[in-house]
C-alpha cells in the first residue's frame, strides 16, 4: 500500500514495527522495515549510493536467513474467515491467496530489486551481504509452501539474478539453475494459461480454473437449471392464467387434448424447446452465465429463448385447423392439461437440476481447494535450490523447507 499511496507510508510504518514487536521471528520483519526506509530515500531522490549506512542497521547480522513468509499458515487461517462468511473451500482459498499476493508481491520485487542496486554500488563486503539477502529471499520464498503466482514471481526474479551474475558465481550451475526454474514457471503459466477464468457466479474472479473438466460440468449444468428455470416460469404463467380466465378445463369435445399419446408428445416438445437452448458450447455458455456477475450487460439469453419456446410451443397448437371453427375460450381451455402437465415435468426436472448444479459446484470448488493446496515444486527443482549458493557460507544453517 505504501508503493501506491506515499501518504500511507508513515502509517504502515507504525503498523509493522509495532507487528514486529509481537513477532518471534523478526527477520522478515526488518527486511519490510528497510524497504519502507529505501522507499523514502527514494522519494527524498538520495543517491543510491547513500543507501546502504540507513539501511545496514535493519539487515546486518540476519543475511543467513531462513526468512519465512508462513504464508501456508496464514493464507489457511484467512480462507477460515471467508468459509464463516459463507464462501466456499476453494474460493475462500484463492481469495485469500489474493490477498496475500497483492501485499507481498510488491514487497518482494521492490526489495530485491533495490538490495541489488545497493550491492552494485557498494564496497566488496557490503555488496556480498545485499546480494546475499536477496538471493536469500528468493530462494527461501521458492521452497517455502505458499500462493503459486507469488513463488512464480521469485522464479522469475531470481533467474534473472542468475542470467546478469556475471560468473559471480559457478557459471555451469547458475545456467542449469536458471533453465530449470525457467522452464518450471513456463511450464505452469502454460498450463494456467490453458484454462477459462471462471465467470463471477462460478468462481474467484481474475484467478485461472484449476479443475477444467469440474467447471465444465458446472457451467453445463448451470446453464441446464437457467434454461429449465426459465421454462418452467413461462409454462407456469400460461397454465396459471388459463386456469384464472376459465375457471375449468372444457376438453370433452376435441380430441387434442383428450389423447394421452397426443398430450405426451406434446409435453415432450415443450421439454425439448426448453433444453435445446442450453446445449451451448462451453465457453458461450459461461460467458453468458456471466452476465449474471456483470452490470449492465442483462440477463442470460438462453434461458430467455427457453421461456420463448416453451410459450410459442404450448400456444402454437391453438391455431391448428382442427381448432379453428372452436370458439377462442374452448381453444385455450384445451391447452391446459399439456401446459400444466409441461409444468409439472420442467418443475421436477428444474428441482433435479438445481440440485445437480449444487452438486457440481461443491466438486468442483474442493477440487479448486485440493489442487491449489497440492501445487509444489519438481523435487529436483527443489534439491537444486537448498544446494545453490549457500554450500560454502551456512554449511551450519538448517534447511527448513
Amino acid at each position: 500500500m505504501a508503493l501506491r499511496d506515499p501518504a500511507s507510508g508513515p502509517e504502515h510504518y507504525s503498523a509493522a514495527v509495532s507487528l514486529i514487536q509481537e513477532l518471534r521471528d523478526t527477520r522478515l520483519g526488518r527486511l519490510q522495515l528497510a524497504a519502507f526506509r529505501m522507499l523514502e530515500l527514494e522519494r527524498r531522490a538520495s543517491p543510491t549510493e547513500q543507501w546502504w549506512p540507513e539501511i545496514r542497521p535493519f539487515v546486518e547480522g540476519i543475511e543467513r536467513g531462513p526468512f519465512n513468509h508462513y504464508l501456508a499458515d496464514l493464507v489457511p487461517a484467512q480462507a477460515q474467515i471467508f468459509k464463516e462468511l459463507g464462501w466456499g473451500e476453494g474460493a475462500a482459498l484463492i481469495e485469500a491467496q489474493q490477498m496475500f499476493e497483492a501485499v507481498h508481491s510488491p514487497l518482494l520485487q521492490f526489495l530485491t530489486e533495490r538490495l541489488y542496486r545497493i550491492g552494485d554500488l557498494a564496497t566488496a563486503e557490503d555488496a556480498r551481504i545485499c546480494r546475499h539477502l536477496a538471493d536469500r529471499v528468493l530462494r527461501d520464498w521458492i521452497l517455502e509452501p505458499g500462493p503459486l503466482t507469488l513463488r512464480l514471481l521469485a522464479a522469475d526474479l531470481l533467474a534473472r539474478r542468475l542470467e546478469q551474475a556475471n560468473g559471480s558465481e559457478d557459471a555451469n550451475a547458475s545456467a542449469e539453475l536458471s533453465r530449470r526454474l525457467r522452464q518450471w514457471r513456463a511450464a505452469r503459466l502454460s498450463e494456467l494459461a490453458a484454462h477459462p477464468v471462471p465467470v463471477a457466479p462460478l468462481g474467484v474472479q481474475r484467478s485461472p480454473d484449476w479443475c477444467p473438466q469440474r467447471y465444465e460440468t458446472l457451467v453445463r449444468q448451470a446453464m441446464l437449471t437457467l434454461c429449465l428455470l426459465g421454462a418452467t416460469a413461462a409454462t407456469g404463467a400460461v397454465g396459471a392464467t388459463m386456469l384464472i380466465l376459465l375457471r375449468r378445463m372444457q376438453t370433452q369435445d376435441g380430441r387434442f387434448a383428450r389423447t394421452v399419446v397426443a398430450t405426451a408428445l406434446w409435453v415432450a416438445l415443450v421439454l425439448a424447446g426448453a433444453v435445446c437452448p442450453a446445449l451451448l458450447p462451453t465457453e458461450q455458455a459461461a460467458e453468458e452465465i456471466g452476465r449474471l456477475g456483470t452490470l449492465g450487460l442483462g440477463w442470460p439469453r438462453p434461458p430467455l429463448a427457453a421461456a420463448t419456446a416453451t410459450l410459442a410451443l404450448l400456444l402454437a397448437p391453438a391455431a391448428w385447423p382442427l381448432h379453428r371453427r372452436l370458439a377462442a375460450a374452448q381453444r385455450f381451455a384445451r391447452l391446459c392439461p399439456p401446459a400444466l402437465w409441461s409444468w409439472v415435468v420442467l418443475a421436477l426436472g428444474l428441482g433435479w437440476s438445481a440440485r445437480a448444479t449444487l452438486s457440481a459446484l461443491v466438486a468442483y470448488d474442493r477440487c479448486v481447494a485440493a489442487a491449489v493446496t497440492q501445487a509444489g515444486l519438481p523435487d529436483e527443482l527443489r534439491d537444486m535450490l537448498r544446494a545453490w549458493n549457500f554450500q560454502a557460507r551456512e554449511t551450519d544453517d538448517e534447511d527448513h523447507y
